[in-house]
């Protein structure tokens, strides 16, 4: 059972900032930022869809000749993220989707989905990953992670959480993984990470399913 009023007061549309709070504390960003510190490998030309206001994004500032775009469908975090990173000028936002990119013959190093496809159904998310294959450059890395369903014995900060969450397509990574290889992607690493709250590292909060690839 979901938790509306709390979810919607906290939730990225209704208040930028406040989600950010909310992120950092409950929301595991430390730990999303430590996956993305841990899988980047020196790409320059980064792009990220569901980058909401760019707290993931933060960890790679002031990375050499770095170039990043982040994507999202809500105007309110992308304004807040333009205002936020107004000092870094290698960082972008935009409301766009990689087919535009694509449309436009772009290409990048890495491309990371990153916690956004639990809240899109099945068609969508597809969409999103061969959208991500469109625009990999041909020697690229996809990085892609999100929130698998509860399972037993998950215990009840776990269940806390999901409550909580307001994506409603959670997928197991086996369905997760499916999707990757079907939208053109060769899995080379895959993971499971229990993330914390942000605040602390514990207890842990969620388990994440970790992939990245390349293309087939």
């Amino acid at each position: 059972m979901k938790v509306p009023l709390l979810a919607s007061v906290f939730s990225q549309q209704a208040s930028p900032r406040l989600w950010l709070l909310a992120q950092r504390l409950i929301g595991g960003t430390p730990d999303k930022q430590a996956i993305l510190r841990n899988q980047y490998q020196g790409e320059k030309r980064v792009v990220e869809i569901g980058c909401s206001i760019g707290n993931v994004a933060r960890i790679l500032l002031g990375q050499p000749d770095l170039s990043y775009l982040g994507l999202d469908i809500d105007e309110g975090a992308l304004a807040f993220a333009r205002q936020w990173y107004a000092k870094h000028p290698a960082f972008g936002f935009a409301n766009r989707s990689f087919q535009d990119l694509a449309a436009e013959g772009a290409e990048f190093d890495l491309v990371c989905v990153t916690g956004v496809l639990h809240h899109v159904p099945d068609n969508v998310a597809q969409q999103m990953l061969d959208g991500a294959r469109a625009v990999l450059a041909p020697s690229g890395r996809v990085l892609m992670f999100d929130p698998i369903p509860l399972r037993a014995g998950d215990g009840p900060v776990y269940g806390l959480i999901h409550r909580l969450e307001q994506g409603e397509y959670l997928r197991d990574p086996a369905t997760l993984r499916a999707m990757m290889q079907k939208a053109g992607f060769i899995i080379d690493h895959e993971e499971e990470v229990a993330i914390g709250p942000g605040a602390t590292s514990w207890p842990k909060i969620m388990s994440l399913s970790v992939m990245t690839g390349r293309a087939a």
